[in-house]
């Protein structure tokens, strides 16, 4: 990975001025003031050569939004669509962002990726917050994480408890004052993160990688299976469930087994669940799976798209989001599974909300929308 593999105009976490947001998550345009918080963070660890170790203050922020740098309020919509802006001008055309969590309404949080010019994987990540008001992106010290490490989920036991994890077997956690990188006893790119607590946090990757987190430190645990693993699901301490490539995996409170192959051989990419008779997993050309206790079943509900789907999140067995390629989301309450029209052609790659509340997706090409008042409005 080298510099000038790195997108036009970028160089790093450093050419990020804030993202450029309106509707009912902010309002200001990419022409328009920005402020800095200049306020200092410190390190206390590494010399930036390792994505492993260190210590790190909470990133140095630049917000977008509410204010400039003059304290004007900027009230005008962006006559383009929002993006995500370098200083020198280059703007988020390449930016997917790729996994969504948030404590509340006021305290979302957004991990964004950087393509390369030539397509490859590799590059910046970038950490994007909204506190209600205006959105932020936080740069994570070298000492904490190195801008060539890609982070791919994030996920929080609480506000002042959340964890992000990716490339080389990363972790970071935020305890809202500084993040820190902690050593996972993993090596592998790991691709979700999730947790039935503060002391029961899973991640799960490549190669059937599998770590866990107790409260006090990460450690490696034993896989029955080297196929890639793309989501975990904890329901209890006792009760986790991870997906991959044609694969279900359950850990029962003493190991993880394989519970059964997916059916027709269909990659699942994420998984949610409400209860452990009620657990959901997405996938490939509309594929739904649930669990309901005793065995995985496709899902009678379903035939409503052919879109691959990457998302899953919900408020009950009777309140599911699902959401994928050329911006499907598919919506399960009492009467089933539907479809509603897309309000963006991009592949949509994460869906959160708060029951009773908004419901948020993000993806690709800096897609971003919202269900609020029963329908989809694109943030863009």
């Amino acid at each position: 990975m080298h510099d000038e593999a790195m997108p036009r105009g970028f160089g790093g976490f450093g050419a990020f001025v804030g993202l450029c947001a309106w509707g009912a998550w902010g309002l200001a345009g990419c022409g328009g003031r920005v402020a800095r918080d200049d306020a200092a963070w410190s390190n206390n660890g590494g010399d930036g050569s390792s994505s492993r170790s260190g210590e790190g203050g909470a990133g140095n922020s630049r917000q977008l939004g509410a204010g400039g740098l003059d304290g004007e309020v900027v009230r005008t919509p962006p006559d383009e669509p929002p993006e995500f802006c370098s200083a020198d001008g280059w703007c988020g055309a390449s930016v997917d962002f790729v996994s969504l969590w948030g404590a509340s309404e006021t305290d979302v949080w957004v991990l964004a990726q950087v393509a390369r010019d030539d397509g490859s994987e590799g590059g910046a990540s970038a950490l994007v917050h909204w506190d209600g008001r205006i959105w932020s992106t936080t740069e994570l010290p070298a000492t904490v994480v190195s801008s060539y490490v890609r982070l791919y989920s994030i996920w929080g036991a609480a506000a002042d408890d959340i964890w992000t994890v990716g490339e080389a077997g990363t972790a970071v956690h935020f305890d809202a004052a500084n993040w820190s990188n902690v050593e996972t006893g993993i090596t592998s790119t790991l691709r979700s993160v999730h947790g039935s607590g503060a002391s029961d946090v899973w991640a799960v990757g490549d190669h059937g990688s599998i770590a866990h987190f107790d409260g006090a430190e990460w450690g490696a645990v034993p896989s029955p299976i080297t196929s890639d693993l793309t989501a975990v699901w904890a329901v209890t301490e006792r009760d986790a469930w991870a997906v991959g490539t044609q694969t279900q995996l359950h850990y029962d409170g003493d190991a993880w087994q394989e519970v059964t192959s997916t059916p027709r051989g269909i990659a699942l990419h994420a998984i949610w669940g409400a209860a452990p008779d009620a657990i959901w997993a997405v996938g490939d050309k509309g594929t739904v799976v649930g669990w309901d206790a005793t065995t995985w079943f496709f899902d009678p509900l379903i035939a409503v798209t052919d879109a691959d789907l990457f998302g899953i999140w919900g408020t009950s067995r009777h309140d599911v989001w699902a959401v994928g390629t050329q911006g499907a989301t598919l919506h399960r309450t009492d009467d089933g599974w539907t479809a509603d029209p897309p309000v963006t052609a991009a592949r949509l790659n994460a869906v959160w909300g708060i029951e009773g509340g908004s419901t948020w997706a993000v993806g690709n090409d800096s897609a971003a929308i919202v269900w609020d008042d029963g329908r989809w409005t694109n943030l863009r």
